[in-house]
């Protein structure tokens, strides 16, 4: 018989970091005091962004966890090793991570989205995005040293 999975190896866990992250974007909204851009010509643009930019980090943790969840179904076909389920984790962390990179230091400021994004979504996306691929890389590091029972 397995041993009682922790919370962490269980299905449970990118439902839940898809609510961390959405509240994690939150509060770094909230916290970063980001100033209106002066460079949106178009009001209603610049009014969407303004009123609903704080409610992103809910639909691309969704996003996220449905990735998670992708990667955690190929996994399921591959050796029950102690590392795997971190490592999944973190992949499932990466791309989003590149893709907020993107977002705040690459991205022109072309049209008034590009602009809106950048300028509402793009700081607490990056820092969402690296605090979970810290905690990810954190937990894949701690799981080669857990003793198997």
């Amino acid at each position: 018989m397995d041993a009682k999975r922790s919370f962490l190896a269980s299905a449970w866990l990118p439902l839940i970091s898809w609510i961390i992250f959405g509240v994690l974007f939150l509060v770094l909204y909230k916290s970063l005091g980001l100033v209106a851009p002066t460079d949106i010509s178009n009001g209603t643009i610049a009014d969407l962004f303004s009123k609903y930019s704080l409610y992103v980090g809910f639909i691309l943790g969704f996003v996220i966890m449905l990735l998670t969840y992708v990667l955690y179904l190929i996994k399921s076909f591959l050796p029950k090793l102690g590392f795997m389920t971190p490592l999944f984790f973190l992949l499932g962390q990466v791309p989003f991570l590149y893709l907020a990179y993107n977002l705040r230091y690459l991205e022109p400021r072309y049209t008034d989205i590009a602009r809106g994004l950048i300028s509402y979504v793009s700081a607490p996306f990056w820092w969402s995005s690296l605090s979970f691929v810290a905690l990810s890389l954190l937990w894949l590091i701690l799981s080669f040293f857990k003793k198997s029972a």
